[in-house]
């Protein structure tokens, strides 16, 4: 029997982290990592930013890293939460 890992890992609920930044934080920690970095959705304030957005990227996944690239900075007042799917087993 074959499984195909890829299909399952796009049935589990979505993780969503929810951070209190400091001002000028520019890196998050993810509570798992994602399935694909590229559908991370980062909300700041309710505006969403996606990886590789049109007109550049707005910040990097790596593994269960996320590095705002600092197009503005962020605020302590602000609502900051990432809505991925993680990796199957992960």
């Amino acid at each position: 029997m074959t499984i195909n890992i890829d299909l399952l890992a796009g049935l589990a609920d979505a993780q969503r982290d929810g951070y209190s930044p400091s001002n000028g934080q520019t890196i998050f920690t993810l509570t798992r990592a994602p399935h694909d970095p590229t559908d991370v959705r980062f909300l700041i304030s309710g505006v969403e930013y996606t990886e590789g957005a049109t007109g550049g990227s707005y910040f990097t996944v790596s593994g269960v890293t996320l590095t705002w690239l600092n197009v503005f900075a962020i605020q302590n007042t602000d609502l900051i939460e990432a809505v991925y799917y993680p990796q199957y087993g992960a």
